[in-house]
């Protein structure tokens, strides 16, 4: 473990991440079913883009106290890219705007949807250079919640009723119970806790992607153990 600077606010910085990554698979499920309950469906949408506010607040905090967690990262060049294709989203954006191609609610909307990768991951390199609790569990905080989105699908494709999610408050003026094929009962397609069937598809890839690394990561030190080197 990694001498921490600033321990506090790494450590709630690490909590906020950890539950971002635990909570995003289950976003539209939780959306719809506290909308359900409490009404204001559109509010509650932006729970997890709240979280990464606060979480953007807290990061530029710690950068503002660490000195040379800032030199650190000035050094990276994929932080500079990253500013770079930000500038160029708001550059494009603007004029759009400007030139009344689209709203700005649009806009707005457009901007958080692209960049919130780019800042979620500037976070995690922030917070992971100054404590490595992430790095130990990260395949926990990715593949448990994966494994109770995979077995749901499972459940819908295999025992649930087509429709079993409006009971939880699925609908047209949220998200729909099921997707089909050509509007066909006898092709539902799998959503699971996901916002679609889409959605879930390109979530998918994400677990199978970082499966991929760590069965690769855990090949290379079999290597290195067969080797008998480090």
């Amino acid at each position: 473990m990694k001498t921490e600077a600033h321990p506090k606010l790494t450590k709630i910085l690490t909590g906020l991440i950890a539950a971002i990554i635990v909570l995003v698979p289950f976003q539209a499920f939780l959306t719809v079913w506290a909308s359900s309950i409490f009404g204001h469906y559109t509010a509650w949408r932006l729970w997890n883009e709240a979280l990464l506010a606060l979480g953007a607040v807290l990061g530029l905090g710690l950068l503002w106290q660490d000195k040379s967690l800032w030199q650190s990262l000035k050094q990276q060049a994929v932080f500079w890219l990253l500013l770079a294709y930000a500038l160029l989203e708001l550059i494009t954006g603007f004029i759009s705007l400007g030139l009344r191609d689209v709203s700005t609610k649009a806009l707005g909307y457009g901007l958080i949807i692209n960049l919130r990768f780019l800042f979620f991951f500037l976070l995690c390199f922030v917070v992971v250079s100054r404590n490595t609790w992430l790095k130990q569990y990260w395949q926990k905080l990715l593949l448990i919640p994966a494994a109770i989105v995979i077995i749901f699908g499972l459940l819908q494709h295999f025992a649930l009723p087509y429709d079993f999610l409006k009971h939880f408050g699925y609908k047209a003026g949220t998200i729909y119970p099921y997707e089909t094929i050509n509007h066909n009962l006898k092709y539902v397609r799998i959503i699971s806790t996901l916002r679609g069937a889409n959605p879930l598809g390109a979530y998918l890839i994400i677990i199978t992607a970082a499966l991929t690394a760590f069965f690769i990561k855990a090949k290379v030190k079999k290597l290195r153990l067969l080797y008998g080197t480090f």
